[in-house]
């Protein structure tokens, strides 16, 4: 519970960003919805097919259909938090090796959202 209201925190404090560093914010958090739309399809697709469903056939009234519904969204919150820690990890490489980041504040970020210091407005 700790880490969802870290999260959080750190997700309004985006705003008080410089503006540079706001729009790449922006532009990971896009990139990681992205990712997680795309996991969440491979995901669903993965269930339907271990529960033997067709994508043609109604899931109304199948106990497999039931189960499916049920994984499917029991497995979003875990998705959408692996693959925007992913594409978290990926986006700190570039400023790692530019000098834009420590290490700590490499870790910070692609695990907790939480920004360097020297990011926020003056």
């Amino acid at each position: 519970m700790e880490i969802i209201r870290e999260l959080l925190a750190n997700a309004q404090a985006t705003s008080s960003l410089q503006r540079k560093y706001y729009w790449m914010t922006s532009a990971v958090g896009l990139l990681a919805l992205a990712t997680s739309l795309l996991m969440m399809m491979f995901v669903a697709t993965l269930l339907a097919s271990w529960l033997g469903l067709s994508w043609n056939a109604r899931i109304q009234g199948s106990a497999n259909g039931v189960v499916w519904v049920a994984l499917t969204l029991l497995s979003v919150p875990l998705v959408v938090y692996v693959s925007g820690m992913a594409v978290a990890w990926l986006s700190t490489f570039p400023m790692r090796w530019f000098g834009a980041m420590t290490v700590q504040d490499v870790k910070f970020y692609a695990q907790r959202g939480r920004y360097p210091k020297h990011w926020f407005k003056r």
